[in-house]
């Protein structure tokens, strides 16, 4: 049952991703960008199903984004900082 359990764990984590990312890219939200904040904080950036271009494209899209605050993009850049 365990291996189950893993496996819909990880399914999960990368339906979330998938989903932030683009949602991001479309337009970012300071909830996107803290429930993403919020994924890397609990398993890691590098267990996250994404290529490193995604991740550096989406950072690039918080930061010019005038919607998102700018305390929201502090926290995603400490997180991507301390799991580089």
């Amino acid at each position: 049952m365990t291996g189950f359990v893993e496996w819909n764990r990880r399914r999960k984590l990368r339906a979330d991703t998938v989903y932030l990312c683009n949602e991001i890219l479309a337009h970012p939200t300071n909830e996107a960008v803290e429930y993403l904040t919020e994924l890397i904080r609990r398993n890691g950036l590098f267990a996250l199903p994404v290529e490193w271009d995604v991740i550096r494209l989406v950072r690039a899209f918080v930061y010019a984004s005038e919607d998102v605050t700018q305390d929201r993009k502090d926290a995603l850049l400490e997180q991507l900082h301390r799991r580089d």
